[in-house]
């Protein structure tokens, strides 16, 4: 049982600095290896909370699409003139702001513009004019030159709309070749320089410097993946060099809002330094167009006037071969606009998801110390059903607060203390199982190993209560068997050895079974001999009655082997006993290698010298007279003497039990009346009397009798001094 406290603590104490290790390193690192085992959990409390999106009217996605594309027929990438026609259809509806996810790294083909403006050159340095109206042929090419340079079409578009954001791209490696910082005229946010950012670029990459230059500014384009892929987070600004750039989120909403840019800035900074985890949106919570709808659309009077103008715009790509889609907590495969979209929402409706903070850390803080007390009181409750159902509860009850807090907009780290509160469960049900297997296999050790000597209900006893086995005693008060067969040394002597054993397994199993119907143990076999226990492990309150019945009957089972062995030829045995009650040492004594359940004491040595003296009287059955005085009414009992057996100084009164009574049934009135008598006169000093008394007794056939009589012809009672008690002192064991 210690062993098992003991283990108990130990898992305890492993669970409370594990789950305590993963708290600190998630406090550490927030997107760390710890907050790792969260994601699966965020996910899917993330689908069950209603997400707030209040503000989702205000921002509408524009997809360039597979269905786009065909009702264009093109390809991606798009012209630099069809993105020019969709910035000049879009300047009817004057949205809010346009973002754009999408990078203009490089400029368009110019073959046909290089080869109309050569020929400008060379008809002006020709001289020739051959365009009436006044205009020169070389005026009329620069003009058909104007009109093939996408991105001067473009460029004058985007200036016309006045609105437009355009897209930077974040190159994390400065060693690649993509690494070139052309930031453009990026302009960087009024922030703390010293803030840690949670995504920092080598260098930036904008579009071409003639659209950057007609654009009303610029937006990060990277959204953070964590190590499954799944976008979680959002960062609203990077760091590049000592500065921080705004995401296109964040551009977009600062664009729109330009009353409010700092407040709304200072909002997204201030959520997790920047990169708060973001309340996804699915596709179907924002409003979505195609991206040739706008072509297609009469300018004036179109429908699409209600979801454009003071909109926030986003144009994003989900055509095939675009690789622009991403994993959410809630979807796969989304155009990665959709988080930009979805970062604008959450940024206008502060519904920002923060990871951290003191109200995190507070409540982390509470669930850790709950923890600890089912720790610290889970030892002393000893049902498991309600250690498993404390701690499951208060998984499901950390797991509901997770979500009731994150539709508040926190997020709490439920993994390492649902992993706790699990662990601790299954640290008890483990250490249970090994307890229970313990026991089952000590229940089984025991049982195997006292199956023969202790009664079914005895041994159930020390199964229950193993710790009676444990070495050391106690004091109790207990009546000790002793049996032995007379002249067993001569016996074996006659027998063959097999027919020898044969007869001593037969006479002590025969005894062995009933001291254990009567409820004894057996303490050890000593050759031919007998030493039970009666009245221990189990307390018995009539442990005396237990004994002498047993007593009783192993003479009557004796008595029915005889014939038997009779007619195998093999002698009659004599099978004497002796009892005695009183309080002895009982319990393990020996090694803690090897001991044995046994008793020591006088009691138990007066019983060994009864069982002796019963050749005295030539009766096979004396009992002490403490047991004699427990019997009660159940026996026929008869005083033979009182004796002080050698190595003794006290004398004692003896009993010889006749018979057992039947419940209700009365003793005979005439049992051993004349050795009574004869008794009373030795007492009295009346040798006369008592010869007389004693001689009817031994005319039945009395061997006590008849020990009486031989003394009376040793002892002159008329010369034993005034003091005589009565005590007649045994000279042998």
């Amino acid at each position: 049982m210690k062993g098992g406290r003991r283990r108990e603590a130990i898992a305890a104490l492993a669970v409370v600095v594990l789950t305590g290790a993963l708290l600190a390193a998630g406090w550490q690192d927030p997107r760390g290896w710890a907050a790792r085992l969260d994601h699966p959990i965020h996910d899917l409390v993330a689908g069950l909370v209603e997400p707030h999106a209040e503000h989702a009217d205000q921002v509408t996605v524009i997809l360039v699409d597979d269905d786009s594309l065909l009702r264009l027929g093109e390809r991606w990438p798009l012209s630099r003139s069809t993105w020019a026609r969709f910035f000049r259809a879009m300047a009817a509806h004057s949205p809010a702001v346009v973002g754009v996810d999408a990078w203009f790294e490089v400029p368009a083909p110019r073959d046909r513009v290089e080869m109309a403006l050569d020929l400008a050159d060379r008809i002006r340095d020709d001289g020739l004019d051959v365009l009436p109206e006044g205009v020169t042929l070389a005026d009329d090419l620069e003009i058909q030159a104007a009109r093939l340079d996408g991105d001067r079409q473009l460029g004058a578009a985007i200036a016309d709309l006045g609105t437009v954001l355009l897209g930077v791209v974040c190159q994390l490696a400065t060693d690649s070749a993509l690494a070139a910082d052309r930031r453009g005229e990026m302009v960087p946010l009024d922030v703390d320089r010293d803030r840690p950012m949670a995504l920092r670029c080598g260098a930036l990459a904008s579009s071409i410097a003639p659209l950057v230059a007609a654009a009303r500014g610029q937006g990060g384009l990277q959204v953070l993946r964590d190590e499954d892929g799944v976008v979680r987070r959002y960062a609203y600004a990077f760091g590049s060099g000592r500065h921080a750039y705004p995401s296109l989120a964040l551009a977009a909403v600062r664009t729109a809002r330009p009353d409010r840019a700092a407040s709304l800035t200072a909002r997204a900074m201030d959520a997790d330094d920047g990169t708060p985890l973001l309340r996804q949106l699915r596709e179907r919570d924002l409003r979505t167009l195609h991206f040739a709808d706008l072509l297609e659309a009469e300018a004036e009077g179109s429908a699409l006037e209600d979801a454009l103008r003071d909109r926030i715009v986003l144009v994003g790509v989900s055509a095939k071969g675009t690789e622009d889609l991403v994993d959410t907590s809630l979807e796969r495969q989304v155009p990665g606009v959709y988080v930009h979209a979805a970062a604008v929402v959450a940024l206008l409706d502060d519904a920002l998801v923060r990871s951290t903070g003191a109200p995190i850390r507070n409540a982390l803080i509470l669930g850790l110390l709950w923890l600890l007390l089912l720790v610290v009181v889970g030892p002393r409750i000893a049902r498991t059903q309600v250690v498993v159902a404390l701690g499951l509860a208060s998984a499901i009850l950390w797991s509901v607060a997770s979500v009731m807090l994150l539709e508040r907009g926190l997020w709490l780290d439920v993994a390492p203390l649902l992993i706790g509160y699990l662990a601790w469960v299954a640290s008890r049900l483990l250490i249970r199982y090994q307890e229970l297997e313990a026991a089952r296999r000590q229940a089984a050790t025991i049982r195997d190993a006292f199956s023969h000597y202790l009664a079914d209900e005895v041994i159930e006893s020390l199964v229950a209560d193993p710790e009676r086995l444990q070495l050391g005693g106690q004091r109790l008060e207990i009546t000790a068997f002793f049996s032995d067969i007379a002249g067993f040394t001569g016996i074996s002597e006659q027998m063959e050895p097999a027919d020898l054993i044969a007869l001593l397994n037969e006479s002590l199993g025969a005894m062995t079974a009933v001291i254990l119907e009567e409820g004894g143990i057996v303490d050890k076999y000593i050759g031919d001999a007998i030493v039970a226990i009666f009245g221990a492990p189990l307390p018995q309150d009539d442990h005396a009655a237990r004994a002498t019945r047993a007593a009783i009957r192993c003479q009557e089972v004796i008595d029915a082997l005889t014939p038997v062995w009779r007619g195998r030829g093999w002698p009659e045995i004599l099978v004497r006993i002796g009892l005695n009650t009183g309080v002895a040492v009982v319990g393990n004594m020996g090694s803690k290698q090897r001991f044995d359940y046994t008793m020591i004491g006088d009691t138990v040595n007066l019983a060994a010298r009864l069982e002796g003296v019963n050749k005295v009287y030539g009766t096979r059955n004396l009992i002490g007279e403490t047991t004699a005085a427990q019997c009660g009414d159940e026996f026929v009992l008869r005083e033979l003497d009182a004796i002080r057996v050698k190595g003794r100084a006290e004398g004692v009164r003896v009993y010889e039990p006749l018979a057992c009574l039947a419940p209700g049934e009365a003793a005979p009135a005439d049992v051993a009346t004349d050795f009574a008598e004869g008794l009373a006169a030795w007492r009295d000093r009346r040798p006369d009397d008592a010869k007389a008394a004693f001689g009817r007794a031994a005319a039945t056939g009395d061997p006590a009798a008849k020990t009486f009589l031989a003394r009376l012809d040793e002892v002159d009672l008329a010369a034993l001094p005034d003091d005589w008690d009565g005590i007649f002192e045994m000279t042998t064991k």
